[in-house]
């Protein structure tokens, strides 16, 4: 039997901290073909180069793709995203994985559920549902994120109270 190939993406170190306990479960499993595909602020050493850390935790990274425009505007943020979509296309179809996995709410994890819509390959968003109050983006990229992926993990039952009023199916949502 062919062992499933998990790709997960992270590009920040709070997703990345939140995440590599099931990252670690991943790795160790036999039945498992687990990568990282490494994006963003890991890679720049303004923010510490994190990747580093990454690396230090023994994962098999499938790829570092350099997509930050140090710039906090928002143009800068869509034009990285941008390049993370441009650049991760043919890498994540050449792997072919069978799941991608990817958290939060950030313009990042929107291009991974992209990807995984157009290239027929199922995902799972950590951490959708949530809502905040202050009104820029971050909401409607969420949301929009949860419409694209095919499977939900969520922290509370409130946010996945949230998606099922989206018409996400409860057979897909996991408290």
């Amino acid at each position: 039997m062919k062992n499933k190939r998990i790709l997960a993406f992270t590009s920040i170190r709070s997703d990345y901290d939140l995440m590599s306990p099931l990252y670690k479960l991943l790795h160790n499993d036999p039945n498992m073909e687990f990568k990282i595909l490494v994006s963003g602020a890991h890679l720049s050493e303004t923010y510490g180069c994190s990747v580093d850390l990454i690396k230090q935790d023994g994962f098999d990274i499938l790829s570092e793709i350099e997509t930050l425009i140090d710039s906090n505007s928002r143009r800068s943020r869509l034009k990285s995203a941008s390049l993370l979509l441009q650049n991760m296309i043919d890498v994540v179809s050449q792997y072919n994985p069978d799941l991608i996995l990817y958290a939060g709410d950030r313009e990042d994890a929107l291009m991974c559920a992209t990807l995984g819509g157009y290239l027929a390959i199922p995902t799972v968003h950590f951490y959708g549902g949530d809502h905040s109050q202050d009104g820029y983006i971050d909401n409607r990229v969420r949301h929009s994120i949860s419409k694209l992926s095919t499977f939900h993990i969520v922290s509370t039952e409130e946010h996945k109270q949230r998606l099922l009023k989206m018409g996400e199916s409860v057979s897909r949502i996991v408290v």
